[in-house]
C-alpha cells in the first residue's frame, strides 16, 4: 500500500508519537506476562516453605486473567469517560505498581503472603485489562476514542 493511499486515521496511528506510545504499552503488558512465566518457575518449589497451599498457589496464577476477563465488560464505558490516554496511563500505572508490590510480598508474614499475592494479581489484572483494551481500541481505529491519544 502506497503512503498516498493511507487514510488520515491510519497515518495518525503510524506516526512515531502514537506508535511509540502503543509500543511502550504493549511492551509493559508483555513484561507482565513474562513476569507470570518467571513466577511460575519459582513458586512451585517454594510454596511449602512459605505456607502456600497448592490451591492458593493456583488462585495466585488464576487471579490475573480472571480479573482481566471480569473487568472487560466495564472497560469501554470507562474508556469513553476518561479518554484513551488517561485510561492507558492509569492501567499501566496500576499494573506496574502491583508488580513492584509483588516483589515486596516475601517481607510479609506467611499467613498474609497468599492473600496479598491474590489481591495484587487481581488489581494487576484489572490494570492490564484497562491498558490493553485502550491500546486495542486505538489500534482498531475507534473514531471517538482516537482523538484522545498521541
Amino acid at each position: 500500500m502506497a503512503a498516498s493511499q493511507l487514510t488520515p486515521q491510519l497515518r495518525h496511528m503510524l506516526s512515531p508519537r502514537v506508535g511509540g506510545t502503543l509500543g511502550v504499552c504493549f511492551a509493559i503488558c508483555f513484561t507482565q506476562y513474562a513476569l507470570v512465566a518467571g513466577l511460575a518457575a519459582f513458586l512451585p518449589t517454594s510454596p511449602q516453605g512459605e505456607g502456600l497451599s497448592s490451591v492458593l498457589l493456583g488462585a495466585v496464577f488464576a487471579a490475573y486473567p480472571f480479573a482481566c476477563a471480569l473487568c472487560s465488560p466495564m472497560l469501554p464505558a470507562l474508556l469513553r469517560a476518561l479518554g484513551l490516554r488517561l485510561s492507558v496511563a492509569v492501567g499501566l500505572a496500576i499494573t506496574s505498581a502491583t508488580s513492584l508490590c509483588i516483589g515486596l510480598t516475601p517481607l510479609l508474614p506467611p499467613p498474609a503472603l497468599g492473600p496479598a499475592l491474590v489481591i495484587l494479581r487481581v488489581l494487576g489484572g484489572c490494570g492490564a485489562g484497562m491498558a490493553e483494551t485502550g491500546c486495542f481500541a486505538a489500534v482498531s481505529g475507534m473514531q471517538e476514542l482516537n482523538a484522545h491519544i498521541g
